[in-house]
Formats: C-alpha cells, structure tokens, sequence
C-alpha cells in the first residue's frame, strides 16, 4: 500500500484551535510503528506550480474551462450541486459583489446541464462589512437557483441567528453543515452534535418548512471520543432531534 504524505500538511494554527492539526504526523508515525506501511510506501508530493495553485478557490477558478471539466467529472458521478467551499475576495462589498457574479456566470454555464451552483459559509461571511454581511451580499446578488449552503457552527460562532437566515431565504438553504459550536473556548467545534448552542428543533422545522433543505450533512471538527464512537454519538443525537 502506498501513502502520500508530506511534512507541510502541517500549517500553525493558533492557541487552542480546535482543528487536531497534529494527528498527521502522528497518524504517520503509528502507521509505520504498527507495520501497516513501510518507509518505502510513503510517498512525498511534490511542490504545485503557481498557475495549478491558482485554479483553487479563487474566482479565476470559475472560467469557461475548469467549469466544462468540473461539469463533466460532475455528471459522471450523478451529483446534482457543485458546492464552491470558500473563496478569497478583494477586500470590502466590491469584492463580495464580483465574487457573487462569478457564481451567476458558474451557475448559468452548468444549469443547462441540469447541475446547480452552490457556496458554502464559514465565520468571515457573516462577520458585518460596516453593518452588512457579506452573505447577505451574496444572497442578494446572486440567482435564486443558486444554494447556499449553511454551515450552522460558523454562523452561530459569527454571533448570527441560522433559524433567521433560513427563514430570510426561503428555498435556497437546501444543504445544510450540521456543526455544533460551544462559546467555552476550551470547547468551540469540539462539542458534539447536540452538545452545543445551536437550537436544531427550531433550524430543522425552518429548514424544512422554509429553506427547502435537500441534505444535512453532519460535520465534526475535533473530539473527545473516537472516530467511530464519534460519529455513532452525533449519528443517535441527529436522529434523536430529527425526529422529533
């Protein structure tokens, strides 16, 4: 078995980040100890060039070109939303603006082919840009077809109201991130579904009578538990609040 691996997956994050940055080398270190790889199977990319780097998350991202291809690749696994994760603007409204008219330009090169567009939120989307959020921006300004799908820890950390924000854009929260956020420091994402601030009797009843949702998605950032025991505790607690 081969592995890729690299020292620089490795990124500083600040104190008390909740993101378990350190379970790569880690993960490494115990799969070579156990046997399961030997030093020959490890695998060491190599550097990108700028012009590959540059196809990432920015707007130039959305030519004519790279969306033929991502249609294409998207139509061979049967997806219905290509979903941009995040995207870096030119700062103030203007660049959130721009980006918005990128998503338009997206959505219109691939709903003939019966795909929809779709933009994720993180934290810096619903921090206000004097007094305005930049997803109120891009919800304004760009097509109704086009998703938006909520991360519910990011927006709850970011100090705004989910519940409202599905119920201010009816028909176009029709994925949803289902994280949970602890305002604790020492918790933040670690917290497990359920565990949390987010109300998800009230998203899940405005998410289905007003945002049109299609997917929740559960999402965990970091955890006291295992990665199996993890998601079978998050699983019971979704089902447990979905359902009732």
């Amino acid at each position: 078995m081969k592995c890729s691996y690299h020292p620089g997956y490795q990124v500083p994050l600040s104190p008390g980040h909740p993101f378990p940055m350190s379970k790569y080398p880690l993960l490494k270190a115990q799969l070579l100890d156990e046997g399961v790889l030997a030093a020959g199977d490890l695998l060491e990319p190599e550097p990108l060039d700028r012009e590959t780097l540059d196809l990432v998350h920015t707007a130039e991202y959305l030519n004519k070109d790279n969306i033929s291809r991502t249609r294409d690749k998207n139509l061979i696994l049967g997806c219905k939303y290509i979903v941009i994760a995040s995207t870096h603007v030119d700062p103030g409204m203007d660049g959130w603006k721009a980006f918005a008219g990128a998503l338009n330009s997206a959505a219109e090169q691939l709903e003939p082919s019966g795909l929809q567009a779709g933009y994720h939120n993180h934290k810096v989307e619903f921090v206000p840009i004097d007094g305005v959020r930049p997803m109120e921006v891009l919800a304004k300004n760009t097509k109704p077809t086009i998703m938006l799908q909520l991360d519910v820890g990011t927006c709850l950390e970011a100090g705004s109201d989910p519940v409202a924000w599905i119920r201010d854009n009816p028909g176009r929260i029709r994925s949803l991130h289902c994280k949970d956020w602890s305002p604790d420091p020492a918790k933040g994402y670690t917290v497990l579904f359920g565990e949390g601030i987010a109300d998800w009797k009230a998203i899940f009843k405005a998410a289905e009578s007003a945002g049109g949702v299609e997917y929740y998605l559960i999402e965990q950032e970091g955890s006291r538990l295992s990665e199996l025991d993890t998601a079978r505790k998050c699983l019971e607690s979704f089902k447990s609040e979905v359902g009732s």
